[in-house]
């Protein structure tokens, strides 16, 4: 009666620790409770757990020992540069496991014949030994080895049965740990190219906005040398300058090295990449600062830039140099839309969204518009309807939009222009907290 109750806790215990095994997702923490499992369940005095290394030949296989546990709780988990003579394991016994691919009960491993010469069996006194392979969906990953050195017969068939069930589990769960881990660096990989294709859109924006800054620079340092010029006059004339003209002369120079100050920092943030949290973001803030990187880029092909900011409206939930990138993307997009047609208008707005959750901008133009069979590819990627587009602007505006938790409307008939709508959540009190953080 004892020996059944005691089997049925055995029993039991695996099925629990079987269900844990399958939701957790640390492959260490697995392979560790493999182990520990696996001794409280036979008694063994010392496991072992090891995984398959295929090599570049047919049939060359190494096992690396993963983690070692001890029956008083002793645990190892870096055994990779060891041997398994150190460890006192035999290298026999590994390959004639894997020749077989079932399970090995010895009950007196220095009594066996194949093992006399073995001297990691001879050197460590090993008695009992109990293997079980791990069977994954395509063949054997690992092993699990038992051993005892003080006691004679310790592993029963029953052993074998009940690790045997318990290692289809746990082969299952190590492979949904590694294809877990799998996953999350192919999404590392996906996210840091994503940002690399976002920077790199970005810098080839800037190229072109720096062109336009450049004359916009020029006007302020024009202002500033005439009114130095002039200042300067005023100081050779008798008696000295009025006070009133040399004031006027700083005042202009003063806000002429703002003005371009502001241009070059608009410039520098936009290109700066941006991990910023989400934050209140102002959408008035984001137009006035687009509209100012690319309004001398439009007025040299006569191109007018209007904004229409509405006062009151709730702020978004982002980040300001990612919906600031988006903004400048979609206006350049409305410049060389018009590009070549003698001029034009753009007219960038914000306006509230369809529900108090919500706030939006818009960018319309009066260009040639989009064909309607284009109309709802314009944001795939290296899809582009302008001959030397790239097709990226609005991809990545489509994907920082989406990751903002909005999205992006378009509308267009051909001849009448194309207005871009971009709908963001409105941001909360907890997003408040974070801004003045």
């Amino acid at each position: 009666m004892g020996a059944l109750l005691n089997e049925k806790r055995k029993l039991e215990a695996l099925f629990e620790v079987g269900k844990t095994l399958h939701a957790a997702e640390n492959l260490d923490a697995i392979l560790g409770r493999i182990v520990e499992v696996a001794i409280e369940v036979t008694g063994a005095e010392r496991g072992f757990l090891f995984l398959v290394e295929r090599g570049a030949r047919a049939r060359e296989t190494t096992w690396r020992p993963i983690v070692a546990r001890g029956a008083g709780g002793v645990a190892s988990a870096d055994l990779s540069e060891q041997s398994l003579e150190a460890l006192g394991v035999s290298r026999t016994l590994l390959r004639d496991l894997e020749a077989r691919d079932e399970p090995i009960l010895l009950f007196d491993a220095a009594a066996e014949e194949a093992l006399r010469d073995a001297r990691s069996v001879v050197a460590s006194g090993l008695r009992s030994i109990l293997c079980v392979p791990l069977r994954g969906r395509e063949g054997t990953i690992g092993l699990i080895y038992l051993d005892s050195r003080l006691v004679r017969g310790l592993f029963g068939t029953r052993d074998i049965e009940l690790l045997s069930t318990f290692a289809a589990q746990a082969a299952l769960a190590i492979e949904n740990a590694r294809t877990l881990r799998q996953l999350e660096g192919a999404n590392r990989s996906l996210r840091e190219a994503q940002a690399q294709l976002v920077q790199s859109v970005k810098m080839s924006a800037v190229g072109q906005l720096a062109a336009g800054i450049s004359h916009e620079i020029r006007n302020p340092l024009n202002v500033i040398g005439g009114s130095i010029y002039y200042l300067r006059e005023l100081l050779r004339a008798p008696g000295g300058p009025p006070p009133e003209r040399a004031q006027e002369c700083i005042a202009n120079i003063e806000g002429e090295v703002a003005r371009a100050a502001g241009l070059i920092d608009n410039l520098l943030a936009f290109a700066r990449p941006q991990e910023a949290p989400f934050e209140p973001v102002d959408l008035a803030e984001v137009l006035a600062k687009s509209a100012s990187l690319v309004r001398a880029m439009a007025e040299k092909r006569g191109i007018a830039i209007e904004t229409e900011l509405c006062a009151g409206l709730p702020r978004a939930r982002g980040s300001l140099g990612q919906l600031q990138q988006v903004a400048l993307n979609i206006l350049m997009n409305a410049i060389q839309a018009l590009e070549g047609r003698g001029g034009g208008r753009i007219s960038a707005r914000t306006a509230p969204g369809r529900d108090q959750d919500e706030v939006a901008f818009e960018i319309e133009d009066d260009g040639p518009g989009i064909r309607p069979e284009h109309v709802d590819r314009i944001f795939e990627p290296f899809f582009s309807a302008r001959e030397g587009g790239t097709g990226l602007g609005l991809a990545v505006c489509w994907g920082i939009v989406e990751r903002h938790g909005g999205r992006i409307e378009v509308r267009s008939e051909p001849g009448k222009g194309a207005t871009f709508t971009v709908r963001l959540p409105a941001a909360g009190p907890e997003d408040a907290e974070v801004g003045e953080a």
